[in-house]
């Protein structure tokens, strides 16, 4: 099978009425890699009603770091009501130096839960300094 054809069938998959397959073909979209998978990866995070299929959709986002999942990106991380997939879209702020998610990073970073505040500050570490800790000099 080629790459295409391995993308369509996995974007098929990835609106199957099995959770477990939307789940795996969620993760295999992610190690393609492939930029034409985003737009079905982010209608998934949006619309799944399984919370797991969801992260794994936003994860294979980070691993794609297509620019089209930013605005995506910043309103989940904002709104949505599990907070593990919350978390999950900071996490995937990662490959993007944007200044529309340093904005959100320094506002989750005064969140009330200590979860999403120190994993805001954590992907805020990542995206300027390149690791998560400040700089020594």
């Amino acid at each position: 099978m080629t790459i295409a054809e391995d993308l369509k069938v996995e974007i098929d998959r990835l609106f199957s009425d099995e959770p477990d397959i939307r789940k795996a073909a969620a993760m295999r979209l992610g190690r393609i890699r492939d930029t034409k998978s985003v737009e079905a990866l982010i209608m998934a995070a949006q619309t799944d009603e399984n919370p797991i299929t969801r992260i794994f959709a936003i994860q294979s986002l980070l691993w794609i770091g297509d620019d089209r999942a930013i605005e995506f990106l910043v309103n989940i991380s904002l709104d949505d009501k599990d907070k593990s997939v919350r978390i999950a879209a900071i996490q995937a702020f990662a490959p993007f130096k944007d200044s529309r998610i340093l904005k959100v990073l320094e506002q989750l970073q005064q969140s009330p839960d200590n979860e999403i505040a120190e994993t805001a500050t954590q992907t805020f570490r990542l995206i300027i300094y390149g690791h998560n800790n400040y700089p020594t000099d």
